[in-house]
């Protein structure tokens, strides 16, 4: 057992704390840190509400790990103390860290975080190592998926290897970590096996996903995952997508990269903190990592050149963003008022408007023009009705095929046949 892991079990023997109307709580192990040493996240809360707030603490500095049992013993006197004899619970969730446990508390601002050559040394070796890996994860999702492999990719990569502890508690609090294709980017990734011989294609693919959406990163909540978004195999994905697998099974799109998305979402995280809860330590810490992994995400972006379909004018259809499509592909038929008369139509099969739809899209798609029947199948997939999966399967299958988008049309008929696994995690565990 390391030190560390020592200093985490010492400091969880500590908690939680339960007093008349506060209970003190300390949910996470202390992490090391260069800059600070050890760092813990105390939390302060009503136990009937779960109102309170939270705090980020020095344990000890840099070098001073031989502190810990001192430290750990001062706090264990003053917890008990206050079981002996507690304050009110308003007055101890005002205290300052340092008065109530004697603990520094660390308030981060923009600076805190600036690179030190420690991070630049590690980020540097992780950002070669991603773009060696690089190769061979493209190879491997052209020979898999038909698919082009877009270099940002590898940065994102580059950034997860190269989290400290600190910066990791912070994807760890933001709820996203890599998923998917992503696990072509491990030491062991493309040796990697599928479990009872299914196909790769299958891992995070959920049942109502868009055959467009290839995933790279999972959330926290509601089957929350992020892919990158192919409107046409032959082109660099589009943009970032986003879909809420166990909710509403929409998609939407995000952003132009996954570093992008981001930061676009460590911002907002920024924008909702407040003096109750304030955002934790390790969540600055990602954010100047990220940061840190912009230019590079930048050029890599711009340097195989923006994707043709980047910013393309898309309305809406069922379930999400509508494909991006040449002119002459036809009208997709998007927007609320077509797509609401369609999804009435869905529902009930057996009516003669629903008849004429099918009809009319395959007509379509005979005359040269597949985009109505594109939109119908991506739909029918979407509404995940096994009296129209068949329909569905043929629409979105001809019309990818008419498009001279095969490889999308086979992403297709593999989710077709194992839409029904009961899980999405088709790869073994590593050994």
């Amino acid at each position: 057992m390391t030190d560390s892991e020592s200093a985490a079990d010492a400091w969880r023997t500590l908690f939680p704390v339960e007093l008349p109307g506060v209970t003190i709580g300390s949910w996470d192990p202390p992490l090391a840190d260069e800059r600070f040493g050890l760092v813990a996240r105390l939390s302060l809360y009503d136990p009937e509400t779960y109102r309170g707030t939270s705090q980020d603490v020095q344990l000890v500095g840099p070098g001073e790990l031989e502190r810990l049992p001192e430290v750990i013993a001062s706090v264990r006197a003053r917890l008990d103390a206050l079981r002996q004899h507690p304050v009110e619970a308003e007055t101890l969730m005002s205290s300052s860290t340092r008065a109530s446990f004697g603990l520094e508390e660390i308030v981060p601002d923009e600076e805190t975080f600036t690179a030190i050559e420690a991070d630049v040394v590690r980020r540097e070796a992780a950002l070669t190592n991603a773009m060696e890996r690089f190769a061979g994860a493209r190879q491997k999702v052209r020979t898999l998926y038909g698919l082009r492999l877009p270099a940002h990719l590898a940065v994102f990569a580059a950034l997860f290897e190269s989290l400290t502890p600190l910066e990791r508690s912070g994807m760890q609090s933001m709820g996203r970590w890599p998923a998917g294709i992503m696990l072509f980017f491990e030491a062991d990734g493309l040796e990697r096996q599928t479990r009872e011989g299914l196909d790769g294609r299958l891992e995070m693919r959920f049942r109502r996903d868009p055959p467009e959406l290839v995933t790279v990163m999972s959330g926290d909540s509601d089957g929350l995952h992020y892919g990158l978004w192919y409107d046409d195999p032959a082109e660099l994905p589009s943009c970032i997508a986003a879909n809420w697998a166990r909710d509403s099974a929409e998609t939407e799109e995000r952003g132009p990269t996954v570093l992008q998305v981001l930061r676009n979402e460590l911002e907002a995280r920024f924008d909702e903190g407040d003096e109750d809860e304030p955002v934790p330590l390790g969540v600055f810490a990602l954010a100047a990592a990220v940061e840190w992994f912009a230019e590079a995400d930048r050029s890599a972006w711009e340097v195989e050149g923006i994707p043709r379909w980047a910013g393309a004018t898309r309305g809406p259809i069922l379930g999400g963003i509508c494909p991006a499509l040449p002119h002459e592909a036809g009208n997709p038929q998007p927007g609320w008022d077509a797509l609401q008369l369609r999804q009435s139509l869905y529902r009930d099969p057996a009516q003669e408007g629903y008849g004429a739809l099918i009809a009319n899209a395959r007509q379509e798609l005979a005359s040269g023009a597949p985009a109505l029947a594109l939109t119908v199948g991506h739909e029918l997939h979407w509404m995940d009705d096994d009296a129209t999966r068949d329909e569905a399967l043929e629409l979105l299958t001809e019309a990818y095929r008419a498009l001279g988008r095969d490889a999308l049309a086979s992403i297709a008929e593999v989710h077709h046949r194992h839409r029904d696994l009961p899980s999405v995690g088709v790869y073994d565990d590593p050994p």
